[in-house]
């Protein structure tokens, strides 16, 4: 498993980003997808919210998700892990097109969402904060290639 880096500006920690998962894009799955990177992902990921509300903006740099991004990797290429539909908040359906998967121990989960057959885009990660959240995303069905 990764180690949490030891970044201390944010600026270093995008960086890193753009460096090990941009430059290096696609990265792979254990099962064959090619996940890109982009650059405007970092904000996405690595920031939080700046009101409860899921469709507030994010506007503040999170080290505690920064951190543990090297997790991603591990996330994305171990097949032990189970991957399970994502749930759209805006129409409260799950979504096999969005593949969440949870890294227990470190309590991160990690999305992404297919756009064909073999290709995806990284959405986010983020940390999980309280057992009702593991939960409802656990009890998600399992996710499923529907794209082969």
């Amino acid at each position: 498993m990764a180690n949490l880096l030891t970044y201390t500006t944010e600026q270093e920690f995008k960086t890193h980003f753009m460096d090990n998962f941009v430059a290096k894009s696609p990265i792979f799955t254990h099962d064959g997808i090619a996940v890109e990177f982009w650059e405007s992902d970092f904000e996405h990921a690595f920031y939080d919210r700046s009101a409860k509300s899921w469709n507030a903006p994010k506007s503040t740099f999170s080290i505690q998700r920064a951190i543990r991004m090297d997790f991603i990797i591990d996330m994305l290429t171990d097949p032990t892990l189970v991957a399970y539909q994502g749930f759209n908040k805006a129409t409260s359906l799950n979504d096999n097109e969005s593949r969440s998967v949870v890294l227990i121990s470190e309590m991160l989960l990690l999305v992404i969402r297919h756009s064909a057959p073999s290709s995806a885009r990284f959405k986010t990660m983020f940390i999980i904060d309280n057992p009702y959240t593991l939960k409802r995303i656990t009890s998600n069905p399992v996710w499923i290639n529907n794209w082969k």
